[in-house]
């Protein structure tokens, strides 16, 4: 399995205490999310297609991500503020969650608290067998290109979607197990959960509107110019023109989905990947400030420290990284 990983991960108790949780949960970096935002994970167990993740928000942060693979993600304990698309919603314990392919999403504990949650992530050719046929045409399409339905919340009061989430369970068991026949009946389990999902996409909302949706890949785009260009000089015109907008749309875009403007974006953004780098790596500060994009190392140490209560080196001796995201399902 390739895993180099970059979902919502690190610790809490390292968020910057002087930013707001809401904004700063969307804005955080991590190691597994390709420059685009997009994952840099391949999500099979052999040529399954699928694959089972454990993980702990309250350590491990779910960053503002998307992939192109479906997902189903159970949360077990605690509560968790989770973002997709535009929208930004509650799940509690016990309660699940689909998400739509290529949908960008994220997720955070507004405490300490234990989180933790079980995730399947399966490709759609798991369901369809390809991309003809009656299973993709009929049943797979229709939601994979549903511009309305980034995510399904699946309560568990609910009879149909508490099946949806014991099937989650028992698939999330068997990738773990991985006995003889678990591919068929993982491939069973997965179908069946689509089906569901599938005969209750009504219980969605109303469309996006087109402007949103176009807002959001325009946003897709400009998150890739900065992680891109992160060590760069990087203006707002910059920004815009990686996808052809006014300076005023990019900030709208910024605005609408992250709550941020484009440049407090690039500045927490390199701030949190300087974190990162600090308490993960043994690279000098001044090299890290450079990779990051500051030019001036007193200024970097103010930036930081305003936001960390601790200058970088201090900060590197007093933190380290404890939690890593792994897949259960392997080689």
């Amino acid at each position: 399995m390739v895993y180099y990983h970059q979902r919502f991960s690190d610790i809490v108790s390292f968020l910057p205490k002087k930013y707001d949780k809401t904004t700063m949960s969307l804005l955080r970096f991590d190691e597994s999310v390709r420059a685009d935002g997009k994952e840099i994970v391949d999500h099979k167990t052999d040529s399954l297609l699928a694959a089972a993740y454990q993980d702990d928000v309250s350590v491990n942060r779910i960053t503002w991500h998307w992939h192109d693979e479906f997902e189903l993600c159970h949360l077990l304990q605690g509560r968790l503020t989770f973002v997709a698309g535009t929208e930004q919603f509650g799940i509690d314990a016990g309660d699940a969650l689909f998400i739509n392919s290529q949908v960008l999403h994220g997720a955070w504990s507004n405490d300490s608290s234990t989180c933790p949650y079980h995730s399947v992530v399966f490709h759609s050719r798991l369901v369809s067998g390809g991309d003809t046929g009656v299973f993709w045409d009929k049943y797979v399409r229709p939601v994979h290109h549903n511009k309305s339905l980034p995510f399904l919340i699946l309560r568990s009061d609910k009879d149909w979607s508490n099946r949806v989430i014991n099937n989650i369970e028992d698939t999330w068991t068997q990738l773990h197990e991985r006995k003889d026949g678990f591919e068929f009946i993982v491939r069973n389990m997965i179908s069946e959960s689509f089906y569901q999902i599938y005969l209750h996409t009504n219980d969605r909302h109303a469309p996006l509107a087109e402007a949103e949706h176009r807002r959001m890949e325009r946003l897709k785009i400009m998150i890739t110019y900065i992680e891109e260009h992160l060590a760069e000089e990087i203006t707002v015109r910059d920004i815009a023109s990686a996808a052809y907008v006014s300076n005023s749309e990019c900030d709208r875009c910024f605005k609408c989905i992250l709550e941020a403007t484009p440049i407090q974006y690039l500045k927490q953004l390199r701030l949190q990947r300087a974190e990162h780098l600090l308490t993960s790596t043994k690279m000098s500060v001044e090299s890290i400030a450079l990779l990051c994009g500051f030019r001036d190392m007193s200024y970097f140490a103010r930036c930081f420290r305003n936001a960390y209560d601790a200058n970088p080196l201090a900060y590197r001796k007093g933190n380290v990284k404890r939690y890593i995201h792994t897949p259960l399902a392997s080689d």
